[in-house]
């Protein structure tokens, strides 16, 4: 499915990570009729189509919107012309206990939890880079935090307020001194641990 133009930003940004969900995601096989036989994750060598190639769909006689359910009869599979060699193949990769259940319906199993349920903590925790625990992350995050101040504290914690050293630095203003106190140069570390000013405060 092409991602269509006249939809939000965010319903854009969220069809371009299809990609990156997709080893995430897996097929369970009943009977087959809600699973796509190339497209979806349901074969232990993953998306068919992305395995072998548009070749195999067209040499099947079958088209790219198959579904599984067109493999099964009789609560069995039933490969078309089983004597390709890509269908042999996928023939000796399927294990035994992989097998079709007419009685039930196909289900969806997030591959990231226990329960095979979905949740946001671990598409987060599979997408994210992860980096070194900071030590006074409590000090800004914790139960009953003001968003506001939390935001101030988090960008001051890694330097990144407009003090007006860094104002200076970028050419905006053209002093430097300390508004609060007019004694001395306003950075980070003359604003929170030296001006008395802020010191009396």
């Amino acid at each position: 499915m092409k991602i269509p133009t006249d939809c939000s930003w965010t319903f854009r940004k969220l069809l371009r990570l299809r990609t990156v969900a997709f080893p995430f995601i897996t097929k369970i096989i009943g009977n087959g009729e809600s699973t796509f036989l190339w497209l979806d994750n349901w074969h232990p060598l993953g998306s068919l189509f992305s395995k072998f190639g548009n070749g195999i769909v067209f040499n099947l006689g079958r088209s790219l919107d198959a579904r599984v359910s067109s493999i099964i009869a009789d609560g069995c599979w039933r490969w078309p012309r089983a004597r390709n060699a890509i269908v042999q193949k996928i023939i000796r990769h399927t294990p035994d206990n992989l097998v079709p259940h007419p009685d039930r319906e196909d289900t969806v199993l997030w591959n990231l939890t226990v329960t095979g349920e979905y949740t946001s903590k671990s598409a987060w925790g599979a997408l994210r880079v992860p980096g070194e625990e900071v030590r006074w992350h409590y000090l800004v995050w914790f139960k009953h935090y003001i968003p506001r101040w939390a935001m101030i504290q988090w960008i001051a914690f890694h330097g990144k307020l407009l003090t007006r050293d860094r104002l200076f630095s970028w050419g905006i203003i053209a002093d430097k001194c300390c508004v609060l106190c007019g004694g001395s140069e306003e950075s980070h570390d003359h604003i929170f641990f030296v001006c008395p000013f802020s010191a009396a405060v």
